[in-house]
C-alpha cells in the first residue's frame, strides 16, 4: 500500500521509542506490512493512495441531454425554469401577511 504525508516526516511509536516508517522527499511511503498498514489508515492526517487503472472511456456515446426542469408556483399559475426567479415571485407577489 502506499500512503503520503509531510515529506521527509518519521512516524515513531513512543511507547516502544520505535522509528515505523519515514515519508521520503515527495511525501510518499510504500510497505507490505500489514500491521502497519493497519496503523497509517487509523491516522486521519495520513492519506491512503489509491492507484487506479485508467478505465477506457467510449469517445462515440452521446451525452443525455437533460430537459430543463420546471418550476411552477404553488399559489398560481407561474411558471419558469429558474429556482430564484421562483423565489422572487414568492417574495413579491405572495408575501407573508
Amino acid at each position: 500500500m502506499k500512503f503520503q504525508y509531510k515529506p521527509n516526516c518519521a512516524i515513531i511509536d513512543y511507547d516502544k521509542m520505535v522509528r515505523i516508517c519515514t515519508f521520503d522527499e515527495n511525501g510518499f511511503f510504500e510497505t507490505d506490512n500489514p500491521k502497519l498498514i493497519k496503523r497509517l489508515q487509523k491516522s486521519r492526517k495520513i492519506k491512503q493512495v489509491i492507484e487506479e487503472k485508467p478505465q477506457e472511456v467510449p469517445k462515440d456515446e452521446p451525452k443525455k441531454e437533460t430537459a430543463e426542469k420546471v418550476y411552477t408556483c404553488k399559489k398560481c399559475k407561474f411558471t419558469t425554469t429558474n429556482m430564484g426567479e421562483l423565489l422572487a415571485h414568492y417574495r413579491i407577489d405572495h408575501p407573508k401577511k
